[in-house]
């Protein structure tokens, strides 16, 4: 009888954690404060490779479908990656969508290069972009940088047909998360 209670309890207990972890992800970041209302994101998908989680890509804004200013990317991470990993992921991804060489990306990997940091399972990376030519950037909802050249081909890495995952790119833009 004391080891139904036991297990009823541990039961209740993690019932509770799993609700306040399912409750934590759908909250606002505190980086899209005063920028949007919505308490969820407007989609969201998770990125894997084979059966591991990478990351989770959200797309914050109160419109769907987006507007063409006005919205954020968050990826929050579930696998730890250098800054050298991120950076040199970002280039050579703008550089494989838009047909260029790496070496055009010069000026944009020396700001990413200011802007990004090494990553641990739960770090949180946010973009906002508030206009055509600017992105200002967020690392676990402190700011970190500004990139103002080839914004619409970072952004691309995650929300164009060009995409390396077109089909997370339209799910992540159809307004439902995963």
């Amino acid at each position: 009888m004391q080891t139904i209670r036991y297990r009823g309890a541990q039961t209740a207990i993690l019932g509770l954690l799993l609700l306040s972890s399912l409750a934590f992800a759908n909250d606002r970041h505190p980086e899209y404060d005063g920028r949007i209302e919505s308490h969820a994101p407007a989609g969201c998908v998770n990125y894997k490779l084979w059966f591991f989680r990478l990351y989770r890509a959200e797309v914050w804004s109160d419109s769907v479908p987006l507007s063409d200013v006005d919205y954020g990317l968050t990826l929050i991470y579930d696998y730890e990656f250098s800054r050298h990993d991120l950076v040199w992921a970002s280039i050579s991804e703008m550089a494989r969508i838009s047909n260029r060489s790496k070496s055009d990306f010069e000026s944009v990997r020396l700001k990413l290069e200011k802007i990004m940091q090494g990553v641990s399972r739960g770090d949180r990376f946010s973009a906002w972009r508030s206009d055509d030519k600017t992105l200002e950037f967020f690392f676990n909802g402190e700011p970190v940088g500004i990139l103002d050249q080839e914004v619409e081909l970072f952004l691309a890495i995650w929300l164009s047909e060009k995409s390396r995952k077109p089909e997370l790119a339209r799910r992540l833009l159809d307004g439902k998360c995963n």
